[in-house]
């Protein structure tokens, strides 16, 4: 049998070579697609709780989708 790993996020086994293997602020994570790593590691807008997958903005270490939201 292959190497099998786990997903991170939703826990579904897959084959080692079809998994995104990322390393994040220091820890390393198996998951079996970009939708599982996204919604597990991308910033929240502290606002509307969005994923922000893009650019957003940064100030006093919290995280915002867009200017509106850091108002």
């Amino acid at each position: 049998m292959a190497n099998q790993l786990s997903c991170d996020k939703c826990g579904n086994n897959y084959e080692a070579k079809n998994t995104l293997q990322i390393s994040y602020k220091n820890k390393s994570y198996n998951f079996d697609s970009f939708e599982c790593a996204i919604s597990h590691i991308a910033p929240k807008c502290v606002t509307c709780n969005v994923i922000i997958i893009g650019h957003g903005l940064e100030e006093n270490n919290q995280y915002y989708c867009c200017k509106n939201c850091m108002r």
